[in-house]
């Protein structure tokens, strides 16, 4: 039975482990002991207790004291201990440059995240307020979910205006669209339409947050989304978006 639960699982988080949380603690209300007393009251066998401190002692948690020629061990305070594990986290942060500059050299990949069916799409397009950037988009009304579209209209298009984040939006010239573009300023949105029949959209594509890219299907038989994190993609897309928008605007 662990005596101090709450400074137990404190020590945890500090990423002690099990043993060293409970050699900490006992040591820490027993004062300075020797290893085997202190193996005989957290029950730990004792060549793991001595080798648990000498970890302990490498890692400024633990002092070695000798008396009458026998040693005792005694814990680092908990506010020094403290003090080392920021001095720690400062030291590493120093660092994080260095780590980027590695990761961006031999690292440099997109990361990608996959929604599936109705409540993970909602997922989706949540992600695209939590960026709270202007959205850009390439899409079509007439395949999408009757659900999905009542969850963008009565959740996801008032949470975007509520947070002020702008759409624009390129969208094939259509019957079924013209509603759409109506409610333009209603929903914070501006609409070209492609009068081209060889502009089709059977996919959503959505640029936000400066390197992200979505790709959403939305109709009944397929219905899934993706997230692709990269900035070269995004920039590429985004050029497209740009010429597609200066060129069909009216």
């Amino acid at each position: 039975m662990i005596k101090h639960p709450k400074l137990y699982h404190a020590l945890i988080d500090f990423w002690l482990s099990d043993k060293e949380a409970k050699i900490y603690l006992t040591i820490l209300e027993i004062g300075s002991w020797a290893a085997s007393t202190i193996a005989r009251i957290t029950a730990i066998k004792r060549v793991t207790t001595y080798a648990i401190i000498q970890d302990m002692k490498r890692k400024w948690m633990i002092k070695e004291i000798t008396k009458e020629g026998t040693k005792n061990f005694s814990v680092v305070e908990p506010h020094h201990l403290l003090w080392a594990k920021k001095k720690q986290f400062d030291e590493f942060e120093l660092l994080l440059p260095e780590f980027s500059a590695i990761s961006d050299t031999f690292w440099n990949r997109p990361t990608t995240e996959y929604y599936d069916w109705l409540e993970w799409l909602k997922t989706y397009y949540d992600k695209q307020i939590e960026a709270g950037e202007d959205i850009y988009a390439f899409l079509d009304l007439w395949p999408v979910n009757q659900q999905l579209l009542d969850y963008l209209y009565t959740v996801h298009v008032p949470q975007r205006i509520q947070k002020w984040i702008n759409a624009k939006v390129i969208i094939p010239k259509s019957e079924n669209n013209k509603q759409y573009v109506w409610l333009d300023k209603e929903s914070l949105r501006e609409t070209v339409m492609v009068d081209n029949p060889l502009f089709t959209v059977a996919t959503e594509i959505d640029l936000f947050w400066e390197d992200m890219v979505g790709f959403a299907m939305y109709s009944e038989d397929e219905m899934w989304a993706t997230i692709i994190q990269s900035k070269k993609l995004y920039k590429t897309l985004k050029g497209m978006f740009d010429v597609f928008w200066e060129t069909n605007k009216m």
